[in-house]
């Protein structure tokens, strides 16, 4: 039997839509969304700030800061152009020791991102397929985001200019950092991930560069879901006859898949003909195998298609 579906959902890649209302509003869809297609959903914890400009650029997790609530757009909005700064010290200087300016930058962007909130709205149930937690540093993903970083910086030397993004490099680099990291973290830990649109540009770069291909079920079908649904209504959807075969199929489909196949393309031609195959033989039996699921072209990666292509969850 194959492992249990996991689906990610860091902070740094979804910093940019967790603020109030609307982009609140888009990452909900995609965590129910998510909640229909994976067996789990990992939600990251605590908080985290980023705040790039054109002289430099800095983002951390906040440790001791309130994550109570969502940054507003009046307040994303009032501190750009606002003044950035970052200053430390030596861990073994005295506490009479000044600290020392490392960034100092006209803010592009300043978010405070966070999805504890949501705990707020989420019922008992819902732990039953959603967890939050922690990525701790790990060294493989630090050098899988040194090796892209890298081939880049080669890239960038062969290919001159360097293509921009409003408020130069370090904002680039800032988002770029900000993906390539929760991609790596993905990969070493064989999980889906979903990021809001913005971030999306470290998938896209990867994928120009060839050396990363969108692959798997939710990639190579594409599909409807039940509309305007609710946390509360999870359960018995999950429990949707159609919902749970998809779930055990595609993960045992993409399982044999990648274990025989030779490239991205044979891949995903592999899982879209035994995945039209058993509709074939179900229709046949007249076993009502795709319910309220159906192969129609909706999206590419889950979190890009929630955010900016069409609403995943849609008539």
């Amino acid at each position: 039997m194959s492992e249990p579906s996991t689906i990610y959902f860091p902070l740094r890649s979804n910093a940019s839509a967790l603020f109030a209302g609307p982009g609140v509003a888009g990452v909900r869809r995609r965590i129910l969304a998510a909640a229909l297609l994976s067996d789990q959903v990992v939600v990251e914890d605590v908080i985290h700030i980023a705040g790039p400009g054109p002289e430099g650029a800095s983002t951390m997790p906040g440790h001791g800061e309130p994550a109570d609530h969502w940054q507003t757009p009046h307040q994303r909005g009032r501190a750009i152009g606002s003044r950035h700064y970052v200053a430390v010290r030596s861990s073994a200087a005295p506490e009479t020791a000044p600290f020392h300016p490392v960034v100092s930058t006209d803010a592009t962007f300043s978010w405070r991102a966070t999805f504890e909130p949501f705990r707020r709205e989420l019922p008992a149930s819902a732990a039953r397929w959603l967890s939050f937690g922690h990525v701790t540093d790990d060294e493989r993903v630090k050098q899988v985001v040194r090796d892209w970083e890298s081939s880049d910086r080669l890239r960038a030397v062969e290919l001159r200019p360097r293509s921009t993004t409003p408020g130069g490099q370090f904002v680039r680099d800032a988002i770029l950092g900000a993906g390539y990291y929760d991609l790596a973290v993905a990969s070493t830990a064989a999980s889906a991930v979903s990021f809001d649109r913005r971030h999306s540009l470290a998938v896209e770069t990867r994928i120009r560069a060839g050396d990363a291909q969108p692959i798997g079920g939710h990639y190579a079908l594409e599909f409807l879901l039940p509309t305007e649904f609710r946390w509360s209504d999870v359960p018995d959807l999950r429990k949707h006859r159609a919902l749970r075969d998809y779930r055990a199929i595609v993960r045992d489909i993409e399982a044999e898949a990648l274990r025989t196949s030779r490239s991205v393309a044979e891949i995903n031609d592999q899982i879209r003909r035994e995945y039209e195959r058993r509709l074939a033989v179900a229709a046949a039996k007249g076993v009502p195998f795709t319910g309220r699921v159906t192969l129609t072209a909706v999206g590419f990666i889950l979190g890009v298609a929630a955010d900016s292509v069409a609403p995943i969850i849609g008539s």
